[in-house]
């Protein structure tokens, strides 16, 4: 299967100084639902939680982390996400799309938070397609990576899907453009997901509008030095306008319109891909969960 990029960017603006956490730009202040797992250490606290409901056609496994502490939580839960750098007194979502509700119980993922790197794992709701990543990863979470996470697909014994209706997803999650200083470059990343396939075509789109601004409601306090967006290597694409070498990574502006254009797979299944989001200096500093289709093994 091969993808068509097309990209459209904007110049980058921004500008220098500190800024308060108290001045945060959070479109969410609490995890949506039940806290789950409140947590706490000597340098850190925070809550996450982790739910599933139906969406149209489809159901989203949704997991949240909250931020309890007075400092900005680098925050990872590789499996089902969010990553995301959250700022003091906000909340981050990240929502994947199943075809189905079928969960897997008494789960634990494998959470990497602050920036010197310490893990822990706390419980959430996984799918059933989640359980062969879930083995992978070991107790003290040393070399659970999402190397192995980047497409996840529905179990072959679930079928084709009929995906005829769009597939929307949106959400933000907060970086820093620089990963060694989040205080001064700490941005809010916006997206928007559309999915559209055309049976009758035989094609399908894939849309990401992605808006960069600053994580502070007080704009002059950051700074933003740029972003880029790294799609998971397991999707095969083509750019159409970039002359760089597939599978590198594309350059965010404030405002920057993805979308891939690919012939249908012959049997389709809906899969979640990440898209890592790297800080100016090449470091992953986010990632949003994206659906796609992919070819029914």
């Amino acid at each position: 299967m091969q993808f068509k990029l097309f990209l459209v960017i904007a110049m980058l603006t921004g500008s220098s100084a500190s800024a308060s956490a108290a001045d945060a730009s959070c479109p969410l202040k609490a995890c949506p639902g039940k806290i789950s797992n409140p947590y706490e250490d000597d340098h850190y606290k925070f809550a996450t939680s982790s739910r599933v409901y139906k969406n149209k056609q489809h159901y989203v496994f949704e997991t949240c982390a909250q931020n309890n502490g007075n400092k900005i939580l680098d925050f990872n839960w590789l499996i089902p996400g969010p990553h995301s750098w959250i700022p003091p007194g906000c909340a981050t979502v990240s929502s994947r799309l199943k075809s189905t509700a079928t969960q897997l119980d008494g789960q634990v993922g494998c959470i990497i938070y602050g920036n010197s790197g310490l893990t822990t794992r706390l419980e959430f709701l996984p799918h059933e397609s989640d359980k062969d990543m879930l083995s992978k990863e070991t107790p003290d979470c040393v070399a659970s990576t999402t190397a192995d996470i980047q497409l996840q697909d529905l179990p072959p014994s679930e079928g084709s899907e009929t995906v005829d209706e769009a597939v929307q997803v949106s959400g933000e999650v907060f970086a820093p453009s620089l990963s060694d200083d989040p205080d001064h470059s700490l941005n809010k990343i916006a997206y928007q997901v559309l999915l559209q396939n055309d049976s009758k075509k035989g094609t399908f789109t894939h849309n990401i509008n992605v808006q960069v601004s600053s994580a502070y409601s007080d704009e002059t306090t950051q700074y933003n030095k740029g972003f880029y967006i790294q799609p998971p290597p397991s999707v095969d694409y083509l750019y159409a306008t970039d002359a760089r070498p597939v599978g590198q990574p594309i350059f965010l502006a404030d405002e920057a319109k993805l979308s891939f254009e690919s012939k249908s797979p012959l049997v389709p299944k809906l899969a979640s891909a990440l898209y890592e989001i790297l800080s100016a200096d090449g470091k992953p500093v986010a990632g949003i969960w994206v659906p796609t289709l992919i070819e029914a093994k």
